[in-house]
């Protein structure tokens, strides 16, 4: 089945040419206008794969779109996670000098590059278990 989703367009092309060819060869038998009929199947067909094809790319406009937002519902979380870390660390060394260590805040700030530089669909999808489990 994967593979026939993933190959959809070439298999609706040819069941497209089938069904002109067909209708060709049973327009010849039945004794009436076969290029009138075949050119009128063309277009159905013709119609009906653009139907297909804008329904096909509105759904993945969605998934897209989707992906989108819970990539960018994921960022934000990490990163204001770690801006108040920051921020905390920030205050406290501002009220208490060498308070908080540097490198935690060097740590901080790096795990916000590491998360994205490591976005991918398995670190999208670990968040969202994460996040639905709590």
């Amino acid at each position: 089945m994967n593979r026939l989703l993933k190959n959809m367009e070439l298999h609706l092309t040819f069941v497209g040419l089938l069904a002109i060819l067909a209708s060709g060869v049973v327009s010849q038998n039945l004794d009436t206008d076969t290029w009138k009929v075949t050119a009128i199947t063309a277009t159905t067909v013709g119609i009906i794969h653009g139907i297909i094809f804008w329904l096909v790319r509105r759904r993945q406009r969605r998934v897209r779109h989707a992906a989108i937002e819970s990539v960018k519902a994921m960022l934000k979380d990490v990163v204001n996670n770690q801006l108040a870390i920051i921020r905390l660390a920030n205050d406290l060394n501002a009220n208490k000098p060498g308070t908080i260590d540097p490198t935690k805040i060097d740590n901080s700030i790096e795990a916000i590059k590491s998360a994205v530089e490591s976005l991918s669909n398995e670190s999208l999808q670990l968040w969202q278990e994460r996040y639905d489990r709590s």
